[in-house]
């Protein structure tokens, strides 16, 4: 494996590190914020605070959207409705402003999108990182960890995926699994 493959995968580990954070904590936090938000319209609270949640799941979405460009070139449209021009101010501009944003499907698309970010979006990005760590564990089984996780297991091997590690024979295929 040449430097500059084993930069590639190191950085594509660090931003599915980073993109799956974001979606746990991020994704997680805006969608329980939102449905309260949008819950508490009925007791007159949620007028006030459903815009700046809203405000904040766009502006999440719309760091997603700038990654998606910086790191592999994909961009992805702004869709939201621009507020009127002539948005009035105090309670009834409030309530208006909540209204449009409601009524925005641009806004439904980024709850849905929230939903599936914070699960499958989580468990995706993950995978880089999984997968580099554990391409890491096989070179070190190779230099005698085999040793201290298979003795610890009494008389039976330490499988690394499908290779049964009891030797330094099986140690060294695991690390070539590793590096592949």
């Amino acid at each position: 494996m040449n430097a500059t493959k084993a930069r590639d995968a190191l950085v594509a580990g660090a931003q599915g590190l980073a993109l799956s954070l974001l979606a746990l904590a991020g994704s997680i936090t805006l969608v329980v914020l939102a449905v309260l938000s949008i819950a508490f319209i009925l007791l007159g609270v949620g007028v006030f605070t459903t815009p700046h949640v809203l405000h904040l799941v766009r502006r999440h979405a719309n760091q997603r959207r700038l990654l998606a460009a910086q790191w592999s070139g994909v961009r992805i449209p702004v869709p939201y409705r621009p507020l009127p021009r002539d948005a009035r101010s105090g309670i009834v501009g409030q309530v208006e402003r909540c209204s449009h944003m409601l009524k925005d499907p641009a806004t439904w698309r980024d709850m849905q999108w929230l939903l599936v970010d914070m699960t499958a979006g989580a468990v995706t990005a993950i995978l880089a990182p999984a997968l580099v760590l554990e391409g890491i564990f096989g070179l070190l089984l190779a230099v005698g960890l085999w040793q201290l996780v298979a003795g610890g297991m009494g008389d039976s091997a330490y499988w690394y995926a499908f290779i049964p590690v009891d030797s330094w024979g099986t140690a060294f295929l695991a690390a070539l699994l590793g590096l592949v």
